[in-house]
């Protein structure tokens, strides 16, 4: 068995919160409309963080057609190709296209508008949002 030293340690614990995920949600035990929409602010801990990672997910998936994520910044998109989360899946992960972070727009600062919303929501989606992982540059 390998003893961690003290700097080991503290370098897994200072990498661990280098990194914040937020899931936000357009809707709950209705089902999906593109009416929904989904917000959240970057908090001061965050600022000059980047987006590293967005992830669609669902409690119940699509019966029919597939739902599309979009993901703004104080109304400017920052994906490139959006989410999809397609028919009978409940998540993105797996998907055909994966979406696309857009790094000239991948930058927050503190107070900075994020907002969830759909161009198509499917059918019978419930709990619908994007998880989104900010990672400190």
């Amino acid at each position: 068995m390998a003893i961690q030293t003290d700097s080991e340690i503290l370098a897994a614990d200072v990498k661990e919160i280098a990194a914040k995920t937020v899931t936000i949600f357009m809707n709950g035990a209705d089902s999906l409309t593109t009416a929904d929409v989904g917000y959240d602010w970057i908090p001061e801990t965050c600022n000059g963080w980047v987006l590293t990672s967005a992830v669609g997910l669902c409690s119940d998936g699509s019966s029919s057609g597939n739902v599309t994520i979009l993901v703004k910044k104080n109304g400017t998109s920052l994906l490139s190709t959006n989410i999809t989360i397609e028919a009978s899946e409940t998540s993105s992960r797996d998907a055909t296209t994966q979406p696309v972070i857009d790094t000239a727009q991948d930058d927050v600062a503190t107070g900075d508008e994020i907002e969830v919303s759909n161009s198509g929501s499917g059918t019978g989606v419930l709990n619908c949002g994007a998880q989104l992982t900010f990672t400190k540059p």
